[in-house]
């Protein structure tokens, strides 16, 4: 199944003081000639939301790419958007149409979101901190930091590490 899935970002919504329960969110952000990166469509074949921007060029908000943070959290205000083995979101959230990325895949022919809505309120507990997460171990070549993940992503992936709030 080929979807359009038109999309706005979240820091626009916020930084413009428009709701997200309004009717002509999509439309208003149409005449506001904002950037392509802010607001625009693009099309998602068999595949998730979150490839389909990888695809696009466009950089979008992920941690682990797993369903198991809020860090590519999106609204969708139309359409529908389905998730596999997620166990972070609410219920209720879930319901008001709260969706993650990294994991959803387009149900419907069109899909409207609000992309990088990891920072509505009610997410906030559950967003990954790479500042945080990460732990400096040494230097490498000519005194670089040299990094390692206290929640390594492949280890995650594999199922040998479960986050669930930080």
């Amino acid at each position: 199944m080929t979807t359009i899935a038109r999309y706005l970002d979240y820091d626009v919504v916020e930084r413009r003081e428009w709701s997200l329960g309004d009717d002509n969110l999509f439309e208003r952000a149409r005449e506001a000639g904002l950037e392509d990166t802010e607001f625009g469509s693009l099309t998602v074949e068999d595949e998730t939301i979150f490839e389909a921007t990888q695809r696009a060029g466009l950089d979008w908000p992920v941690a682990y790419g797993v369903g198991t943070c809020t860090n590519c959290a999106a609204v969708v205000t139309t359409g529908e958007v389905s998730m596999e083995d997620q166990d972070i979101l609410t219920d209720e959230e879930v319901s008001q149409g709260i969706r993650l990325i990294c994991i959803g895949r387009p149900e419907t022919d069109e899909v409207e979101l609000v992309f990088n809505a990891k920072r509505l309120p009610s997410l906030q507990d559950r967003l990954i901190d790479w500042q945080h997460s990460t732990k400096w171990v040494n230097t490498g070549p000519r005194g670089s930091p040299r990094v390692r993940m206290l929640e390594e992503p492949d280890r995650l992936r594999r199922g040998l590490i479960r986050v669930t709030s930080l």
